[in-house]
């Protein structure tokens, strides 16, 4: 025997060699060690897909079953669930997949231009009938569900009503003409909707009803908005409305009002103001005034925090007239 496999081989005073790990110092045996479950480390990171099709990384289903999208799994096996390049009908396949967990947190669903609409079936507004994955396959522990950027023109009116727990709501760069209205009523955990670069045009009579008491913030920016009816907006709890980036000429007391009575903050900048008499319940109560974002401005560039109160509606008349007179006679 070599040198290198006595070493090996040399016996300690308690009788165990120098590579018998299984027993301990004393000399009793070490319990077995089975290999237990994976744990990833704590930051979220993709579940690992095989090359090939026909396996699956607990939690997440076999990834053929949910190809385009992937899972990706949390620390805590809280699963999120991203999908892209999707295409009509695709949904209802995905998620008849077999999930041996449901700890869903989010999904995520973009840059799908090939998805124009969400079917009957597909995102809860079913038959009493039929069997939607959404119902039946989403648990209710999702909490944000992310739909921006791809070509859908509506929200179902009952699409959300089976995601009790919903958080926060990305529905930004579609195609969205028209909110059903009770859409979003009946989320009590609701926190935020983001519409952002719509094409709503008018918005009317309670179209955005929200009785979620944590609700924050609500975002219309850059969606096309002309005109806003009254009691179209409700329930806003001191949270944030953003307006910006719209074609809002006016702001009519009967629909604003109410709405800065109970926002926290409201934001107008790029808006073509006319700031007309249609604002001086604004401009000279300064309450509320407050509330609307330093940045807002007229269509001539003019700050709405810089317009005279004192200038009264009889006075703008009176001005515009003589103005009207003095060009008719030149």
């Amino acid at each position: 025997m070599d040198v290198y496999n006595m070493q090996k081989t040399a016996r300690h005073p308690r009788g165990t060699t120098q590579c018998d790990k299984s027993r301990s110092r004393n000399g009793t045996p070490l319990p077995s060690r089975r290999p237990g479950p994976r744990v990833l480390p704590r930051r979220t990171r993709r579940a690992h897909l095989p090359a090939g099709f026909g396996s699956r990384d607990l939690p997440c289903p076999a990834a053929e079953d949910i190809s385009p999208c992937e899972c990706v799994v949390g620390a805590t096996y809280q699963m999120d669930m991203l999908c892209s390049f999707v295409v009509d009908f695709e949904l209802a396949r995905v998620f008849e997949a077999d999930f041996p967990f449901k700890h869903f947190r989010r999904l995520e669903l973009r840059n799908s231009i090939g998805l124009t609409v969400l079917q009957e079936g597909e995102f809860g507004a079913v038959k009493p009938s039929r069997r939607s994955w959404w119902t039946s396959r989403v648990p209710e522990t999702l909490v944000v569900v992310s739909l921006s950027f791809n070509r859908i023109s509506e929200i179902p009116v009952d699409g959300l009503k089976n995601v009790p727990n919903i958080e926060d709501f990305h529905f930004q760069g579609n195609n969205l003409q028209y909110v059903y209205p009770g859409t979003f009523s009946g989320l009590q955990s609701l926190r935020r909707l983001d519409l952002l670069k719509s094409n709503l045009k008018n918005i009317p009579e309670r179209t955005f009803e929200f009785s979620s008491s944590s609700f924050r913030e609500l975002v219309l920016t850059s969606s096309n908005i002309s005109n806003i009816e009254p009691n179209a907006i409700k329930g806003l709890k001191a949270g944030s409305l953003w307006l910006n980036g719209n074609l809002l000429k006016g702001l009519d007391e009967s629909a604003f009002r109410p709405i800065l009575t109970e926002v926290g903050s409201l934001y107008l900048a790029g808006n073509p103001l006319s700031c007309g008499c249609d604002i001086a319940w604004l401009v000279t109560r300064p309450s509320l005034l407050a509330k609307v974002a330093d940045d807002a401005t007229c269509s001539n560039g003019q700050l709405l925090a810089d317009l005279d109160p004192a200038i009264s509606c009889s006075s703008i008349w009176r001005l515009q007239s003589r103005l009207s007179i003095f060009l008719k006679m030149q």
